[in-house]
């Protein structure tokens, strides 16, 4: 296993967005004690969005940061 990321932070939130997602439905499916996953999973989305950021639209745009892995 590599001990270097490649993936970008758009990459990385769209996977934590997929993995909160994944534990929402099993909530909904009667699936107790997972409520702190979640919250850890909506603040490792929040400090992504830091890193590259959103528009209400859901667009990086010209959002440019020195971590948003964009070729400016």
């Amino acid at each position: 296993m590599s001990r270097t990321a490649h993936d970008s932070p758009k990459m990385i939130r769209e996977t934590l967005c997929v993995a909160q997602s994944g534990i929402s439905a099993l909530m909904r499916g009667g699936e107790a004690g997972l409520e702190h996953h979640m919250e850890r999973l909506g603040r490792l989305i929040d400090l992504m969005d830091l890193m590259r950021p959103v528009g209400n639209d859901g667009k990086h745009g010209s959002r440019h940061t020195p971590w948003c892995g964009c070729e400016r």
